[in-house]
């Protein structure tokens, strides 16, 4: 008995200068650490039938460990983002997957989805910009995997109940226990000659982007997917006037953007959150419903005019008026496995917006949309709704 508790009092001591040792080493090491991770920002989804209106419900973001100048003097860097909620995801597409006409009624498919991501990846930076701090050239290469359960929606007096009627349209969510379990491979390449201080952008910017997620990487649970796509995004600006203060203020300034986006997208079951992402036409094309007009081969441009207005007492802080015309056209049918159609959509309008630092901005826009009909009051023509963020 007396040897026991020797042992034990050894064992609690020994338990004590291991911990104290770690914290040590953590109080140490930590300001290193610090100085090498960074924060990367996901993003925030809102349900909408919450209790008394839109509600957070799903929440994304992760860490960017910095290694340092690896190659060639440039950052290299390892990423890890984790995210996780219960969303609401609305297709216009019928339970088959046949584009649903938008004249028709109903003119959606709307579920609940319970999902999780993780993303791993590893991102490395090529060459120095002589227009901005950032590098001349960046390529990301990531894995990226999901797990989703998909339920009827919550407001059944709002939402018909659906899930026992998805078909192969929906063929992530459409097996016996609606769960899906997805994997892809990411891989993208940034040029980057462009110089942005919020109210003086001026260059060249460009995104070559690839997804590769195959049927034997997403079919372990009974929902199953099978798609790939290749997108292209490229970006031009050019400030004509800037009046600024001594100390470095904008009074007001004028610059023109211009972004063409094209993206082809492969397979014969593509997914939901795929075609609900800012894949689509109607992601692209201001006044046009997020998930619409998902097609096959797709061209978009964006032309805006931005008026900036003064910084509000701090540099970045402004008003900004954006007047804007966005012009797309899809091809080679749709995504829901549809061999012929095309689309031609458009819009014209203007949005007013603060603009917070360069990274985000809020505020209010409307649009007169031509070209085929919106899904959602097909017979209007005009659109106002909140601007939360721009797209480029």
């Amino acid at each position: 008995m007396f040897v026991n508790n020797i042992f034990f009092c050894y064992i609690f001591t020994m338990k004590k200068r291991i911990l104290l040792i770690f914290i040590i080493a953590i109080v140490l090491v930590s300001p290193l650490l610090a100085k090498k991770i960074e924060p990367v920002i996901g993003g925030v989804k809102m349900y909408p039938d919450f209790w008394k209106g839109p509600t957070p419900s799903y929440l994304e973001g992760g860490i960017a460990y910095n290694f340092g100048p690896v190659v060639n003097d440039r950052d290299t860097r390892l990423i890890a983002v984790i995210g996780g909620g219960y969303i609401q995801r609305e297709q216009y597409r019928t339970f088959d997957g046949l584009k649903i006409d938008p004249l028709s009624s109903p003119n959606s498919v709307i579920y609940d989805v319970a999902t999780v991501l993780w993303k791993l990846g590893y991102s490395q930076e090529f060459l120095s910009s002589e227009y901005s701090d950032d590098a001349l050239l960046t390529t990301t290469v990531a894995y990226e995997g999901r797990w989703e359960k998909a339920f009827d929606p919550y407001d059944s007096t709002k939402h018909p109940s659906v899930l026992g009627s998805l078909g192969n349209g929906y063929s992530e969510a459409s097996g016996a226990d609606h769960m899906f379990l997805s994997n892809a491979i990411l891989a993208d390449l940034v040029l980057n000659m462009h110089k942005d201080t919020g109210t003086y952008q001026q260059g060249f910017w460009g995104k070559l982007e690839t997804v590769i997620s195959p049927n034997f990487l997403n079919s372990a649970l009974s929902g199953s997917a099978n798609f790939g796509s290749i997108r292209l995004d490229l970006v031009g600006s050019y400030t004509p006037y800037q009046l600024r203060s001594e100390k470095g203020l904008n009074y007001f300034s004028v610059t023109l953007i211009d972004r063409l986006s094209s993206q082809i997208v492969i397979g014969n079951k593509v997914p939901s959150y795929f075609i609900g992402s800012k894949s689509t036409m109607g992601s692209k094309v201001r006044g046009y419903e997020e998930a619409s007009y998902n097609s096959k081969l797709s061209f978009v441009n964006n032309l805006e005019i931005r008026l900036n207005g003064p910084d509000m007492g701090i540099k970045n802080l402004f008003p900004r008026l954006i007047i804007f015309n966005d012009l797309g056209f899809g091809t080679l049918g749709y995504t829901s496995n549809e061999d012929t159609g095309s689309s031609f959509i458009g819009s014209v309008g203007a949005a007013l917006t603060i603009s917070i630092f360069d990274a985000f901005d809020i505020g209010y826009q409307v649009a007169y949309t031509f070209g085929d009909s919106k899904y959602k009051n097909p017979t209007n023509k005009l659109y106002h709704g909140l601007v939360m963020g721009l797209a480029f």
